[in-house]
């Protein structure tokens, strides 16, 4: 007999040889391969409520700790709290005054306020973190490996570094405090040493940045707070 669920979920096949379960916004997803059966899948989501359950409770208590597009918000920046300061005017313009990040232009909507907010943040992200990433890669030796910084707002992570020297930094981390940035950038740089998460990588971690667990924890507790919800 079929258990009844609370929720409901998709199912995508494909080439794939194992079955998981993505969930993301209140969404789940179950992917499998090809061939498998209707109603195994439905007994592998049943045996599976629970921790589905759970998890989908804390994406919404996640979700409704989000920063949101409103005037009078208080956010941070670098882990300073800044009130936002939504207001109408002919021309586009971002900045720091007084205690107040101040969103200015036509912003007739919340989604437009946003997107004049993060080209903001993409240029300070910019402007703080590469010379920062430089340093470090000259202090490890290999600044010329750094071939490119990038900035790029995913969902998957918070940095990347590949084996081609590009890395990739997520501009919304400038909402976290100074020494989780720092981390970030330190983590990323010592990739371009060791390509991996072994132990002689968190080692070289470790030599320039002491607490970094403190800060990775941090980040992980925290960080889905950064993920602004327009709201008009």
């Amino acid at each position: 007999m079929a258990i009844k669920l609370d929720f409901e979920y998709r199912i995508v096949r494909s080439k794939r040889k194992t079955v998981a379960i993505h969930l993301r916004d209140g969404q789940v997803e179950v992917r499998t391969p090809q061939r498998i059966d209707t109603a195994w899948v439905q007994r592998f989501v049943e045996s599976k409520s629970d921790w589905i359950n759970t998890q989908l409770s804390q994406q919404l208590k996640n979700r409704s700790q989000r920063y949101r597009m409103v005037d009078g918000e208080t956010i941070t920046f670098l882990g300073r709290e800044l009130e936002l300061q939504l207001s109408q005017a002919s021309r586009n313009k971002v900045y720091i005054e007084a205690g107040k990040l101040c969103i200015e232009g036509r912003i007739e909507t919340a989604e437009k306020a946003l997107k004049l907010f993060h080209s903001w943040l993409t240029d300070q992200a910019r402007t703080y973190m590469i010379p920062r990433a430089e340093a470090y890669a000259s202090r490890l030796g290999v600044e010329n490996s750094l071939q490119q910084i990038r900035f790029r707002k995913t969902r998957s992570k918070w940095g990347h570094c590949s084996s081609k020297g590009i890395i990739q930094f997520n501009e919304l981390i400038m909402l976290a405090p100074a020494s989780v940035v720092e981390y970030l950038i330190i983590h990323e740089v010592c990739h371009l040493v060791h390509m991996n998460h072994s132990k002689q990588y968190w080692k070289l971690v470790a030599s320039h940045y002491p607490d970094y667990k403190d800060s990775k924890s941090w980040l992980s507790e925290n960080g889905h707070r950064f993920w602004f919800d327009a709201v008009d």
